[in-house]
């Protein structure tokens, strides 16, 4: 019972560590990328004419997320084949299960409002929801970032209140949020942690 004991109190000790560690697996590169994508989309919809049907339209901005989500897991992928594996997956997989549950339900509203009326209203959750799965990471990452999931849950507040009086297809509503949102989640993992590291190394030389 005593060595029980003793390993239960070095799992919670040791998951306190980890909680208290600023997770550095996700970096600004990947970031600045995405809302790079979200603002040539946007850019791209708006010069050739953005589908005018919402359902086409989500499906369209779903392309968009699938292809970032690629960008940021082939960058985790990257990070794990070159670093400690055991190290980094144990930080990598509570932060991903914080972020889980909002991701999770923007997919499975996007499934089932995709083809009905309530498609309009896909660009106004997803970026309230992101803004929710930014906020769950937030005690892993830097306080800054709860500027950002500030600035997605505003978006997203935004649209849920104007998107009858908004033109649906707009490819703004989803590039400005989302554009801008990436961007300065880039900034502050930039300025908080790999400019960090990269000072500390140059001043251990």
């Amino acid at each position: 019972m005593h060595l029980d004991d003793a390993l239960a109190r070095v799992a919670e000790i040791h998951a306190q560590v980890l909680r208290a560690e600023v997770y550095r697996g996700y970096r600004a590169l990947p970031m600045a990328v995405c809302g790079s994508l979200a603002v040539v989309a946007a850019l791209s919809l708006e010069l050739s004419g953005a589908p005018a049907d919402p359902s086409e339209f989500a499906r369209t901005w779903l392309g968009v997320a699938g292809l970032c989500t690629l960008v940021c897991g082939l960058d985790l992928v990257r990070q794990h084949r070159h670093e400690d594996n055991r190290v980094l997956l144990r930080r990598t997989i509570p932060v991903l299960m914080q972020s889980l549950p909002s991701l999770a339900l923007g997919a499975l509203f996007s499934f089932l409002w995709i083809g009905g009326d309530n498609a309009v209203w896909l660009p106004a959750l997803w970026s309230g929801l992101f803004g929710l799965c930014v906020l769950s990471a937030r005690p892993f990452l830097p306080r800054a970032v709860g500027i950002i999931a500030a600035w997605y849950l505003a978006c997203g507040v935004y649209l849920a209140l104007n998107t009858q009086g908004l033109a649906a297809a707009s490819p703004w509503v989803v590039g400005v949020p989302f554009g801008v949102g990436q961007n300065l989640l880039a900034l502050v993992l930039w300025r908080n942690l790999e400019r960090r590291s990269l000072g500390l190394a140059e001043g251990a030389r």
